[in-house]
């Protein structure tokens, strides 16, 4: 998920509202709302690798000899 600007505005005058309205923090509400959204955000998760096993390897070192 995309967190857009629409997002942060949300959250930061949720945060201002919390602090009573109390004007001269718009900058740390934001940065604050950026924080909190972020860390709600899930993560990509590691992308699984095959096993060894099943996968073909091909030797970078190998050279085609010409007869």
């Amino acid at each position: 998920m995309e967190i857009t600007r629409d997002m942060i505005e949300k959250k930061a005058y949720e945060l201002y509202l919390a602090r009573g309205r109390v004007d001269g923090a718009d900058v740390n509400d934001w940065l604050e709302a950026e924080r909190l959204l972020r860390a709600e955000v899930p993560r990509d998760p590691k992308p699984t690798r095959t096993p060894a096993s099943s996968t073909k390897r091909v030797s970078a070192n190998k050279t085609t000899r010409r007869r």
